[in-house]
């Protein structure tokens, strides 16, 4: 890898850095390799800050509903917390089969994003970006109805109600979605 290179922060979910294979490489930074085989050098990861320890380095407990794991950040100390929702971008890590993150950023995040993120987690499934990528595929100018969307994608009634009020989303006519862009 070149100078400079950075590895593109992927989201993923706390339980899947916890369980995944990890790769420490003398050259180039550690990854966490997930089931599917994907190699991750950087994580994105929105949750809630259960604990913050203000010594130096700054660390912090976040949780995404899957687990919690430790965030050190050796540069800052920051002003968060306990229940402050955050989006971290941070670097996987292990020592003596401890894993966290080296903070790269750390972003306040909406509540209900993480809500979201929680409670899709819970179902199973994450539809976001598959019903936003679905009706940018599908929209031929009038809109995609609420119907066909159902029948590929499955129960997203939550999800698109958190789309619209979000601005994601607004419905053409009723019954009828279409993509803010």
């Amino acid at each position: 890898m070149g100078e400079g290179f950075r590895f593109t922060a992927v989201q993923c979910w706390i339980k899947d850095i916890m369980e995944g294979g990890f790769v420490n490489e003398e050259e180039g930074p550690s990854k966490i390799i997930l089931g599917n085989g994907q190699k991750i050098g950087r994580v994105n990861i929105i949750g809630i800050v259960t604990n913050v320890i203000k010594d130096m380095p700054f660390r912090f407990m976040i949780d995404d509903g899957t687990g919690q794991i430790e965030v050190i950040d050796f540069e800052n100390e920051r002003n968060l917390s306990v229940g402050d929702f955050v989006r971290v971008i941070a670097m996987p890590k292990e020592y003596l089969n401890n894993r966290y993150l080296i903070l790269e950023i750390l972003k306040m995040s909406d509540p209900a994003w993480v809500k979201l993120k929680i409670k899709t987690n819970i179902k199973g499934k994450d539809f976001k970006e598959e019903i936003l990528n679905f009706i940018k595929a599908q929209d031929k100018g009038s809109g995609v109805s609420f119907e066909d969307l159902e029948m590929n994608i499955g129960d997203i009634e939550q999800t698109v109600t958190f789309l619209l009020e979000k601005g994601y989303l607004f419905e053409i006519k009723p019954g009828y979605l279409k993509v803010l862009e």
